[in-house]
């Protein structure tokens, strides 16, 4: 199957680009997106979708795409970045799986995602195996440009996976300094020490490389790039602080939590029930952090009705509102923030 998109700007290389200013290309301005016709669009999410049954993988945005969530940045020397989100039915609560594949000269070279909340964002790059070994340096710049920009991200984390844990790929590679390389740092402070040594030491002689031993031991912890001296605010720190109130407040009657939430909900916002009950897997989680949150207040309930309504209808507009409700309800992750101080 010839599985490629034809209109699309094509490059057309004299050499590999193997060094540049990692910074500045994340920091270049993104082009507005590419205006897309109704056949085209039809045409990107085939080949989205194709590109997984071809190389027998899978990933939700792919799977449960909502079609109306595409957005296509046709990039520098070839590189467009393809955006899409998941359909209401099958989306997580509160954060925002944005699926990727990315395209070099029309056909697809990666794929991938990031579950965005708020100004942080846990991410993941695949690069399928033809173009493995080229510009997959240009490659991540350019996935770390268009989702930074796009959703104002002060944060971005990977897992150990994707650098070594039960990924001997990932070892051997010595994927870890790929990452490094990039401004990514271990969370925990320790290995981050361990890290920096590391990486002194091959500065100081090139011919060093860290052992399988080192590298094994860092998938002990995510890695994160940030900027200094931040706040930010994970699903998980809501999460956990609604687990809390769960077990003091409720003895874990979910359910009952669920409705008195929603019964608050409605009763301070007129309209509120009909959106409830045409999104009720989003209005739930929303229900228990507006309980969390322990302010009968007509404007925060305003402000959560219209997230629930977003989250399902659109996910961008979703994550700019969520943006400016959570510099008001910022939860700080201080081990993370300390680790990197």
């Amino acid at each position: 199957m010839d599985n490629h998109v034809d209109f699309l700007p094509r490059f057309f290389h004299d050499s590999m680009l193997k060094t540049f200013d990692r910074e500045e290309q994340i920091a270049c301005p993104l082009p507005s997106q590419w205006l897309l016709s109704d056949a085209e669009r039809e045409d990107v999410v085939r080949c989205c979708k194709s590109a997984m049954v071809l190389t027998a993988r899978e990933t939700d945005p792919a799977t449960y795409m909502d079609e109306s969530s595409l957005r296509v940045y046709a990039l520098e020397r070839g590189i467009t970045v393809c955006l899409y989100g998941i359909d209401a039915e099958h989306q997580l609560p509160l954060e925002c799986y944005i699926g990727y594949t990315v395209l070099k000269n029309g056909m697809p070279c990666s794929y991938g995602g990031a579950w965005v909340f708020g100004q942080h964002a846990n991410f993941g790059i695949n690069i399928h195996e033809a173009f493995r070994g080229g510009e997959s340096s240009f490659l991540l710049a350019q996935l770390l440009r268009v989702y930074s920009q796009l959703f104002e991200l002060k944060s971005i984390e990977v897992e150990p996976y994707q650098y070594g844990l039960d990924n001997p790929e990932g070892i051997s590679s010595g994927a870890f300094w790929f990452y490094y390389r990039f401004g990514f740092r271990p969370v925990d402070k320790k290995l981050r020490t361990v890290a920096e040594q590391e990486f002194q030491r091959m500065r100081d002689n090139p011919g060093y490389r860290s052992s399988e031993r080192t590298l094994r031991k860092f998938t002990a912890s995510n890695m994160i790039r940030m900027k200094a001296r931040t706040t930010i605010t994970r699903v998980s720190d809501v999460s956990s602080r609604v687990v809390k109130m769960l077990r003091s407040r409720y003895r874990f009657d979910v359910a009952n939590a669920e409705k008195e939430g929603l019964t608050q909900l409605s009763a301070l916002v007129p309209g509120a029930e009909a959106i409830f009950t045409r999104y009720p897997h989003q209005a739930r989680e929303f229900a228990l952090w507006f309980l969390l949150l322990s302010q009968q207040d007509c404007g925060v309930a305003q402000k959560m009705t219209d997230l629930v309504r977003l989250k399902a209808e659109d996910q961008y507009e979703y994550q700019q509102k969520l943006r400016l409700f959570l510099v008001e309800y910022a939860v700080e992750d201080k081990k993370t923030n300390a680790a990197l101080e």
